[in-house]
């Protein structure tokens, strides 16, 4: 099985660029291994207001109508913030998740084959143990579709050598019917 650009790992790398690209507001966006646990978001606070981008999994790949591969990829992005001068944390992760929103809507960081992102979601990471941490967390979660292997349409265009039409048999004209 021959599996051609673009990998999970550059979906990956699109949207830390994209996303750096589009929310300027993010003195940090970084690719990440998947969730958290507690001694890694202490690190992740040092760079507050920041973003981490994970591939969480994907889903079931199927085969589509031209033989490629359609596999549905879960993402997460996951932004930190403090308390600042303009606004309170909470505040600001708001006003950062609907940034990342606007930036995933119908974005498909330049690659020809990703679909556009789905099932987008965001959800509050707060906690006791993340308030006394000083951090507002919040988490974005969607689906986008790759497309790998080979585009079995794609190779070359099939040229129609004989019609039928009705009950009989016949070669086309070019330039169609007169």
């Amino acid at each position: 099985m021959s599996l051609e650009a673009p990998s999970l790992l550059d979906l990956l790398d699109a949207v830390v660029d994209g996303l750096a690209a589009k929310v300027p507001q993010l003195k940090s966006v970084e690719a990440h291994g998947g969730t958290f646990d507690e001694a890694e978001i202490r690190r992740f606070s040092a760079a507050a207001p920041a973003a981490k981008v994970a591939i969480l999994g994907t889903g079931r790949w199927q085969r589509d109508h031209s033989g490629r591969f359609v596999i549905p990829v879960r993402l997460v992005v996951v932004v930190a913030t403090r308390d600042g001068a303009d606004a309170k944390r909470d505040r600001r992760a708001l006003a950062l998740v609907m940034a990342i929103a606007a930036a995933l809507d119908g974005n498909r960081w330049g690659l020809d084959q990703v679909g556009r992102p789905d099932a987008i979601e965001a959800e509050s990471l707060y906690s006791g143990a993340i308030d006394k941490t000083g951090l507002g967390l919040w988490q974005i979660a969607w689906t986008q579709d790759l497309y790998a292997g080979e585009d079995v349409f794609a190779a070359a265009p099939v040229v129609l050598q004989q019609l039928l039409a009705g009950d009989e048999l016949v070669a086309p004209t070019e330039g169609g019917p007169a």
